[in-house]
């Protein structure tokens, strides 16, 4: 059976179904990361984390080897097209993380949760200043307003004496990296776009792309927790 969704194309309906399924089942498994780090609380951050991206990986694995994205050619291209990009993503993906979970932790997972997504608001910020603000309109400014006075009433910012000023430090900045993380992300799909065998391209590389992100995990943690 097909369907047609919109202007998209026909797609069997047993994909769209998987689709939404994932996206469900995703949000589940996200949302009970507050639940597991409260049970895991005699280990430290850095512990978990690191075995959050091991598990993540070894699960990647086999999705790669199975793509055959090991290949070298496939390697070679991506670190001579998105390099710097890659390498930034490998440093700021795990302070996004670190943060969350520091956050979660010394708080609550409805505070570290909340924080987190102010980074739609700090995106906006950075499209603003880019080459990249042609996509603000006044419906984004107006949202970036309510979501600032959101914020400001939510927090109950008036009242000093009402929330840990630290605590909310920290789970800004995993905001603040987030929305830096998915704007360097933003970039390396733009450039993407401009390949001529695109949607391939673009399969591969977000397989990829969550390989590398696990990896950097993995590596940056393990660093500091056997030091």
């Amino acid at each position: 059976m097909m369907v047609r969704l919109g202007n998209e194309t026909n797609f069997p309906l047993s994909k769209i179904t998987i689709s939404r399924l994932s996206i469900f089942v995703s949000s589940i498994l996200m949302g009970s990361v507050g639940l597991f780090i409260d049970l895991l609380s005699n280990y430290s951050i850095f512990s978990i984390v690191f075995f959050r991206g091991l598990f993540g990986i070894i699960f990647i694995n086999l999705v790669m080897i199975k793509s055959k994205l090991f290949s070298r050619a496939f390697l070679i291209k991506v670190i001579k097209n998105h390099g710097k990009n890659l390498i930034s993503l490998a440093i700021i993906n795990p302070l996004v993380i670190f943060f969350y979970f520091f956050t979660i932790r010394f708080s609550n997972y409805s505070v570290a949760a909340f924080l987190l997504y102010t980074n739609g608001l700090f995106l906006l910020l950075f499209i603003a200043v880019s080459k990249e603000r042609d996509y603000i309109n006044k419906y984004t400014t107006s949202s970036f307003v309510i979501g600032c006075l959101g914020i400001f009433f939510i927090m109950e910012l008036w009242n000093v004496n009402s929330f840990n000023f630290n605590i909310i430090v920290v789970g800004l900045l995993s905001g603040i990296f987030l929305a830096t993380q998915i704007f360097i992300k933003k970039q390396i799909y733009s450039n993407l776009k401009k390949d001529e065998n695109r949607g391939q391209d673009i399969k591969e590389f977000d397989i990829f792309l969550t390989w590398w992100c696990l990896l950097s995990l993995i590596l940056f943690f393990f660093s500091i927790w056997i030091l």
